[in-house]
């Protein structure tokens, strides 16, 4: 039942891979140690935008199964108000898929991950320290990023919607984003 502000800067797309990267910004998380009793937590991130090629709906970067997938994907525009049959008809329909879903929607999935600043570290030392992953048991927020996002990206208004996957954590914790500007400045995509 908490909610905390969020803000996700997406710093480079990389359309030969269709990967992404940028940084994900929590305010306001509880944290007993502090005077404030909140932190502001910075994580970087990494993705996969869905282009049914190189990325499919299967997750296979992430700990997930297909039953996972289906599920949280039917959670998410644009395959929430679908029937079973709708929405088996509509993946098998290549026709759908480029003349609806990838000029409506953006699909992608997001991991966290926290990185230790580089010019704190020696730098033999920066790989086996680079990833620092807060667990469900930590006494400062009970935050976990051990888990992923599923993501929902609509073109038109730019809001994205997104589901938290982890074994470890409560299931579907939500992520709603809209842009900073009134007007989307967007580029437009083709995928292979």
């Amino acid at each position: 039942d908490e909610n905390w502000p969020v803000k996700v800067t997406i710093h480079s797309i990389n359309p030969d891979d269709m990967t992404l990267s940028g940084t994900m910004e929590a305010y306001n998380i509880p944290d007993k140690t502090t005077p404030a009793h909140d932190a502001h937590i910075v994580t970087y991130l990494e993705g996969e935008i869905i282009d049914f090629n190189k990325h499919t709906l299967e997750t296979k970067n992430f700990k997930a199964d297909a039953e996972i997938d289906s599920t949280y994907w039917r959670e998410l525009q644009p395959f929430k108000n679908l029937s079973d049959e709708e929405m088996t008809r509509k993946l098998v329909s290549r026709k759908w898929v480029t003349e609806q879903l990838s000029k409506q929607w953006i699909l992608m999935r997001w991991k966290g991950e926290f990185r230790l600043r580089e010019s704190l570290q020696d730098k033999t030392n920066i790989r086996a320290l680079e990833r620092c992953f807060i667990t469900p048991t930590d006494s400062r927020q009970g935050l976990t990023i051990s888990g992923f996002y599923y993501i929902s990206l609509n073109r038109q208004s730019g809001n994205i919607e997104g589901l938290y996957y982890d074994p470890g954590s409560s299931p579907y914790q939500q992520l709603s984003l809209k842009p900073e500007s009134k007007k989307m400045v967007r580029p437009s995509y083709g995928f292979r």
